[in-house]
């Protein structure tokens, strides 16, 4: 049994098989489905996989971040160079962005934790 449709691209067959993914990235599912078919599937000559939808929609944001981390980043020091007219203090300054992020991060995980037991808290004297 062949497949239910056959379309065309660029003058080329193209056949499409889709899934989704549950409980796993996509990134390790098309690592795992990759080594799969190099060890199993032999292609004839002019054949080849590619991969679309979520996988290729995540390349190309990994690649956009590739470009635009580094230049916010030194965007950023720069602003701090000449706020601060000086690169010691820059440096310093610029140092401390990872521990406030993880900072940041804490103090959510607080506040959620104080959400859901304030609540019981309150209701222990009533218990008593």
């Amino acid at each position: 049994m062949g497949p239910a449709q056959i379309s065309r691209e660029n003058g080329r067959r193209r056949i499409v098989v889709g899934f989704n993914v549950k409980d796993r990235d996509v990134a390790s599912v098309v690592e795992e489905i990759e080594s799969q078919l190099a060890e199993k599937v032999k292609l004839p000559e002019g054949y080849y996989y590619t991969y679309g939808g979520t996988f290729e929609n995540l390349q190309a944001a990994s690649k956009r971040l590739m470009i635009a981390l580094p230049i916010a980043l030194a965007l950023i020091f720069v602003m701090l160079f000449f706020t601060f007219k000086s690169a010691k203090q820059a440096l310093l300054i610029y140092t401390t962005i990872p521990m406030s992020a993880i900072g940041g991060v804490l103090h959510c995980c607080c506040a959620i934790c104080l959400l859901v037991f304030l609540p019981v808290l309150a209701l222990l004297p009533c218990l008593v």
